[in-house]
């Protein structure tokens, strides 16, 4: 299984997204997981657009990737 959730920012509490240096990173599930920006990652215009979060399981690997839009 790939994704495990996709969640809306505008909606989370303050305290689930937080920044350490350059890192942006997400309290899901009580772990720390990194957040990866697509946008900024393929150096597309329009990061701040970016307001899904799609929590991924790869191989037992969480990580969270920040995406404008989700489709089927």
């Amino acid at each position: 299984e790939y994704v495990t959730r996709i969640l809306d920012k505008r909606a989370l509490r303050s305290e689930r997204l937080e920044a350490v240096g350059d890192a942006k990173l997400i309290r899901f599930e009580g772990r720390l997981v990194p957040v990866i920006s697509l946008a900024r990652a393929f150096e597309l215009a329009g990061p701040g657009d970016e307001n899904l979060i799609v929590m991924l399981d790869v191989q037992g690997c969480l990580m969270a990737l920040e995406v404008a839009e989700v489709y089927d």
